[in-house]
């Protein structure tokens, strides 16, 4: 099957759609190479006309040249995406490997590609039969330990907390009486973030809803957004005429945001985030290219512009080494 990628170069207004068989297991480990080399490797990839079919994509990545902007998507291929409190870090890193760009992760994954190649992707029935097929396995789980947590504000920004059987997409299906729902039940502490458990087939679907009545106005999130729920998005809206339903692709931490409360009381911890990085971005794969110095790599990559593929495998850059054993020191990790 492969980890098929879509890899965009934005160059002088005119967009080139390149495709990579199995380029997107480690895309968010290659564009720690930056702007410079992860473009030419880009570059060396096969240019093609059509995109892949949905759910044949396994990571995307936009590099806007014009902008100075990188819109990614990496389909948690080395499992990072689908754990905010890793993904947030990650995305620090990223940044400063992207000197100067703005950086962005899409979790509308093909999505965010087809928009930039002005290709329409429609809601559709068949859309509206995968939201059904969530909410069903949602409401299933009812008597399953806690799959959301709820946040209602009150006038004054306070949260008021709770937990629910029920994952995000089913609960969205209540409509405004989930409000006063939430409100009748007994707080409950905010869970921290974690680094889940291999084997914990629950995780990817957990999630939560900070309601603000006022302002009627949503946020949701799950551990992982991925794009077919970002599609279902605008279908679950229907339930709540008159309100604004948004992702909000930081996890759980937007409930001590959005209620005037310290981050830390849920934050995975930065050392411990860092840690994980360190052991996700360079575990040791058989497919992985050899490791290169930064510039033998560059040199290679400069004779790629002149002959594309002549050098590099379709599986995409050797580790970036001159990050191993770094990632504590560039987030800022006291020694």
């Amino acid at each position: 099957m492969g980890y098929r990628a879509h890899l965009l170069i934005r160059e002088g207004g005119a967009t080139r759609l390149h495709a990579s068989h199995a380029g997107g297991r480690c895309l968010v480990r290659d564009l720690l190479h930056g702007p410079a080399i992860y473009g030419a490797y880009v570059e060396s990839t096969d240019v093609v006309d059509d995109l892949y079919y949905e759910d044949a994509v396994d990571a995307v990545a936009l590099v806007d040249r014009d902008r100075r902007a990188l819109v990614w998507w990496g389909g948690d291929n080395l499992p990072i995406e689908s754990v905010p409190g890793l993904r947030r870090r990650y995305e620090a890193l990223l940044r400063g490997c992207w000197p100067g760009w703005e950086v962005r992760w899409e979790p509308g994954g093909i999505r965010a590609i087809a928009d930039a190649l002005a290709v329409p992707f429609a809601v559709d029935a068949a859309a509206e039969l995968r939201v059904r097929a969530l909410v069903d396995d949602g409401f299933a789980r009812d008597e399953a330990p806690t799959m959301s947590v709820i946040t209602v504000l009150d006038a004054d920004g306070a949260g008021h907390d709770v937990g629910s059987g029920w994952t995000v997409e089913s609960l969205l299906t209540l409509g405004a009486r989930l409000v006063d729902d939430a409100r009748a039940r007994r707080a409950a502490p905010l869970p921290r973030e974690a680094i889940p458990d291999p084997d914990d087939q629950r995780w990817a679907d957990q999630g939560g809803l900070v309601i603000d009545p006022a302002r009627r106005r949503i946020e949701c999130w799950w551990n992982w957004p991925s794009p077919r729920r970002v599609d279902a998005l605008p279908l679950l809206a229907r339930f709540w005429p008159g309100w604004t339903l948004a992702l909000a692709v930081d996890g759980a931490v937007v409930h001590a945001d959005r209620s005037g409360r310290a981050r830390d009381l849920v934050e995975l911890p930065i050392a411990e985030a860092a840690a994980a990085l360190e052991l996700r971005l360079f575990a040791e794969h058989e497919f992985d290219p050899p490791p290169e110095a930064p510039e033998a790599l560059a040199q290679r990559l400069s004779e790629l512009r002149r002959a594309p593929r002549a050098a590099l495998t379709d599986n995409g850059l050797p580790p970036p080494s001159a990050l191993q054993g770094q990632i504590a020191r560039r987030l800022g990790v006291d020694a």
